[in-house]
């Protein structure tokens, strides 16, 4: 009597096989993390391998072993590993043996489903191959296993049948095709991107890197800038100003040796200093020179631009150094913003406040390893395409392309520290946190002896030194300081105007002479009018106000400066 099994019917053969090729892969985008390695996706695997069994003998038995003993190590113990391998090494034998797609019958009533089955699979395995040949170049992928993987899935793809001639022109054809319709559309998502996308504009290149400071102005630069005009909590609408920086690297004119009776003022702060926001006729510089000018008859004075956006005062320091004593100044007059100030200051030590712009900070480490090529190439997509700009600000990662060349194993990476995460509190309220912390505490001081720094240089070179504070939105216009308090979770840790009042004790403490602008402010009818409510910087009228208080200040008979008639010629 013949005892042997029954042979198998072609139907069901190629049932078994598609289901061999569907597992193969599912798994398969499931290594490269499409799927994810999720234990309940891989049980389900299990029924597939059942069935597969009648067909593929103990292999596949071996293979459950191996993937149930993978699922239960979860990565934590080496079977899991032995059980990639052994996973590899199945669908290795899969290939071998030819049970992947075999050519269907031409009659049999799956023909057409397996030939276009047959082209997925095959690219579908190719493709997978090249990605983990790829991933091979990024660090922290582990390279054995990938290169077992992907040496896995190139054998099971080239082992399905594929088109009987390949057509060499064709092929090249597709190429060209290929790259010039990427090209193409390259340039028409460039375009559309900077017309959806204003705000992702590419950046002028106005900044240059320094050494000492991180960046500063570059000479003979122009730039069209566009940031939000709409008050807090209204719709976005858009606003444009220029900055033209002088060959002596100032938003400012030209200046040459000093005139006689001419007397000169050395203006020296931040992005408020810099005239963020405002054009040129409307910086606080201009605006003052324009008020003394027109308020003190025949004496003649100069008031120039010596601000930088996003300096600290240890930064202010240097520039007025380097660049601000050259320009000889009778008078220096330092402003501060204590919420960019201290955080900038712990910058310095390589610090930050506890609730902060990782954004910012981001900004902060590329600038300060500008002379890494990573970061220039960084750079110099950031100046020239808004598709870049848009996808740091969609992925949130403000070093994007640094982080992506620093992943590539065969590089030599920047070294740039990543920016830590913040607390989960506004970073713009954090000068306002009614109890100081440490770190709070040191960025004040690192601060105060800069601006004491500041002012022995000016002693040691005979030029009188003047301080003020431009206050937060917060500290002066009602409405913000609402909005703000109302959407945070503890209104009772904050105190208003705290910083303010941190350094109005420190001028007074140190007997520096000061102008309180914050006073001033307080007392406007309107205090909000005088900033951008979305984006915090001074308006044309702001701008304008700070520069009437501080004339008021220099003109008055009580002037603290000394002797400062005596300076002025009549």
């Amino acid at each position: 009597m013949n005892m042997s099994k029954p042979a198998d019917s072609p139907t069901r053969i190629h049932i078994v096989r598609l289901c061999i090729t569907a597992f193969a892969i599912v798994w398969a985008t499931q290594i490269y993390g499409v799927v994810g390695n999720s234990p309940v996706l891989a049980w389900l695997y299990v029924p597939l391998l059942i069935v597969c069994t009648f067909r593929v003998s103990l292999w596949a038995l071996a293979f459950m072993c191996a993937l149930v003993a993978n699922e239960v190590g979860g990565g934590r113990f080496p079977i899991a590993e032995l059980g990639t391998a052994v996973q590899a090494v199945f669908l290795l034998d899969l290939a071998w043996r030819r049970t992947v797609l075999r050519p269907a019958p031409a009659l049999s009533t799956l023909a057409t489903a397996y030939l276009a089955f047959q082209r997925v699979a095959r690219t579908c395995f190719i493709l997978v191959s090249i990605i983990l040949v790829t991933s091979l170049t990024v660090r922290g992928v582990p390279a054995l296993v990938s290169a077992l993987w992907a040496v896995s899935m190139l054998t099971v793809g080239l082992s399905i049948p594929a088109k009987p001639r390949f057509r060499w022109k064709a092929a090249a054809g597709t190429a060209l095709v290929t790259v010039l319709s990427t090209v193409i559309s390259g340039a028409v998502l460039e375009m559309g991107a900077r017309i959806l996308f204003p705000m992702a504009k590419p950046i002028p290149p106005v900044s240059v890197y320094d050494p000492d400071t991180w960046w500063t102005l570059g000479p003979n630069s122009h730039g069209e800038f566009q940031f939000p005009t709409n008050p807090l909590g209204a719709p976005k609408t858009m606003g444009t100003f220029t900055a033209d920086t002088s060959s002596q690297g100032l938003r400012d004119r030209d200046y040459g040796p000093k005139q006689p009776g001419e007397y000169r003022i050395l203006l020296i702060g931040d992005s408020f200093t810099y005239g963020w926001g405002v054009n040129e006729d409307d910086m606080i510089s201009r605006r003052l020179e324009a008020h003394l000018n027109s308020a003190g008859g025949s004496r003649k004075f100069t008031v120039m631009n010596g601000g930088d956006e996003g300096y600290g005062p240890w930064q202010e320091r240097i520039r007025l150094n380097k660049i601000g004593f050259l320009l000889e100044p009778d008078l220096v007059i330092a402003q501060l913003f204590p919420a960019n100030d201290v955080d900038n200051s712990l910058a310095k030590i390589g610090k930050h406040m506890r609730a902060y712009s990782t954004t910012w900070q981001q900004i902060l480490e590329n600038r300060r390893h500008w002379g890494a090529w990573q970061v220039r190439a960084h750079e110099w997509f950031r100046r020239h395409s808004a598709v870049y700009n848009q996808l740091l600000v969609t992925t949130g990662k403000p070093a994007l392309l640094v982080e992506t060349l620093d992943a590539i194993r065969f590089l030599e990476p920047s070294r740039i520290p990543p920016a830590k995460a913040s607390v989960d509190r506004p970073f713009w309220l954090e000068i306002q946190l009614k109890d100081w912390y440490d770190e709070l505490n040191e960025g004040q001081a690192i601060l105060e002896s800069d601006v004491l720094g500041m002012r022995e240089d000016c002693r040691a070179r005979g030029v009188d030194f003047l301080v003020y504070t431009v206050p937060d939105i917060n500290s002066v216009c009602d409405f913000s300081w609402e909005w703000n308090m109302n959407s945070v979770e503890d209104p009772a840790i904050y105190e208003r105007g705290v910083d303010i009042a941190i350094t109005g004790e420190f001028y007074a403490r140190e007997n520096l002479d000061y102008i309180d602008l914050p006073a001033a402010m307080l007392a406007h009818p309107d205090p909000c009018e005088l900033y951008f409510g979305n984006d915090g910087h001074l308006t044309p009228k702001g701008t304008d106000f700070a520069a009437r208080t501080i004339a008021a200040y220099l003109l008055a008979d009580a002037s603290p400066i000394n002797n400062l008639d005596s300076k002025i010629p009549n």
